[in-house]
């Protein structure tokens, strides 16, 4: 390619123009796009990558309909690594110049995004500091709520929910700007404090208000958060009327998110809802459905949630399938992966299973003092 920059475009050519490829029914029909777009930037051609970029693979939206998180992080990169040698080769400065603001809101701020999905958190936390480097947002707030609370920092993640409700505030009088932001970082720490027992009904009020005063007609990846909230709420409750009062609502609006990854957290709230009201019929399709795509797409925080799930559920039944073992093997990629709360979970389901266990008390006892649940 360095010899022959022409024979690039002639194989991104041969790739993007063949007659197969104007429908994209899956992976192995995007991978042509991904390496099209590999090769251009190799030879320097950004503008016809872009074009790639912008029209076959929708701006990343065919990412989000496929669910492919492996490969949207492995194309966001290349994206990521070609403008950091440009700006290295234009400026000695360390910030990107005004017009190269698009660079970071269309290729590393989604990267960001992929990282945090596949658990690459010192990936993820180093692409932030690169993002913040030209403007802290909202969103960047955001993702790092997201690591510190799968992380179990409760208290860091709090306050960084609270910097981004704040700053999405700020930026909405200012704007007058839609309220999707603002409904997301309020449900991530409304999910926070329903874990640490701090007043998240206060926050459930305030999404619904957030949904009611913007300009969400329908169901969506937003609204469907309220009634998400309701759910989540009377399950921490333990209020069986509510939780059945509440899952057609959550159910209803399943079927209408785009966003794969979210999706399968619902699913996963679903599924805690089933357990609860001894549905487990209905709390195995929900289960089933995450474990499938977690393991297919390597989301490591889905995939223990729902092998838990699934343990506890062929627990309850009394399932001959049933083996302690997978609780115990979830325990230790949890700890592997930095994940004390999954740990916590993991902890009580063998407590409940083998009954008294002073080393297991133990651990668990470490958790729950170290998340400060106690």
């Amino acid at each position: 390619l360095t010899d022959e920059p022409e024979s690039g475009r002639l194989v991104a050519n041969f790739l993007t123009q063949s007659p197969d490829s104007i429908e994209i029914s899956g992976v192995a029909s995007i991978e042509r796009f991904i390496i099209s777009i590999e090769v251009l930037l190799k030879i320097n051609i950004e503008q016809d990558a872009i074009d790639i970029y912008q029209q076959r693979l929708k701006r990343g939206g065919l990412f989000i309909d496929l669910g492919v998180p492996k490969e949207a992080k492995r194309l966001y990169r290349m994206f990521f690594d070609y403008y950091e040698i440009e700006r290295r080769k234009r400026t000695t400065i360390g910030r990107y110049i005004q017009s190269d603001m698009d660079i970071i809101l269309d290729f590393v701020n989604p990267y960001i995004e992929y990282c945090i999905q596949l658990g690459e958190f010192y990936e993820a936390q180093k692409a932030i500091s690169f993002s913040e480097s030209y403007r802290t947002s909202a969103v960047c707030l955001r993702w790092r709520a997201t690591i510190s609370f799968q992380k179990g920092n409760f208290r860091d993640a709090i306050l960084l929910c609270e910097r981004a409700i704040a700053m999405d505030n700020i930026q909405q009088k200012k704007t007058n700007s839609k309220s999707e932001s603002l409904i997301i970082s309020s449900f991530l720490l409304f999910k926070i404090h329903t874990v640490t027992g701090e007043n998240a009904k206060k926050l459930q009020k305030e999404i619904g208000e957030l949904i009611e005063l913007s300009s969400i007609k329908e169901f969506s990846d937003f609204k469907i958060r309220y009634a998400l909230s309701k759910l989540v709420w009377a399950i921490h409750s333990k209020s069986k009327k509510q939780v059945q009062q509440y899952i057609d609502q959550v159910e209803e609006g399943l079927t209408s998110i785009k966003d794969w990854y979210f999706k399968l957290q619902v699913h996963v709230d679903l599924a805690e809802a089933y357990i609860l009201v001894e549905e487990y019929k209905e709390a195995l399709v929900h289960v089933d459905y995450v474990y499938q795509k977690s393991v297919k797409e390597s989301y490591p925080y889905t995939l223990y949630l729902s092998s838990l799930l699934k343990a506890k559920i062929q627990y309850l039944t009394h399932e001959k399938s049933f083996n302690v073992e997978s609780v115990f093997n979830t325990l230790q990629l949890s700890k592997t992966n930095e994940m004390p709360l999954i740990s916590l979970m993991a902890l009580d389901l063998l407590l409940e299973v083998e009954g008294a266990n002073e080393e297991l008390e133990d651990q668990r006892n470490y958790y729950s003092n170290t998340l400060g649940l106690i």
